[in-house]
């Protein structure tokens, strides 16, 4: 969640379009700091596990860190 929130900030400051958002089945477990990204990013760039969820709690590995730069570097 905390790489979700630093990469939302860099998001709006390169003011890029990141659609609707979409909110994960795990949403509650999120901590109230990051919902606001973690809705914004989702979908377009983080799209959780084959269950729906986001796991706010779970280390962010490199190759996800780099998959969400590129995604979002690559949105409107």
């Amino acid at each position: 969640q905390d790489a979700a929130t630093m990469l939302w900030r860099a998001a709006k400051l390169l003011e890029k379009d990141l659609g609707e958002g979409h909110e994960f089945q795990d949403h509650t477990n999120i901590a109230e700091y990051a919902k606001d990204a973690i809705f914004a990013l989702g979908g377009s760039v983080i799209s959780g596990d084959e269950n729906g969820n986001f796991n706010p709690e779970a280390k962010t590995t490199r190759a996800e860190a780099a998959q969400m730069i590129y995604k979002l570097l690559q949105s409107n």
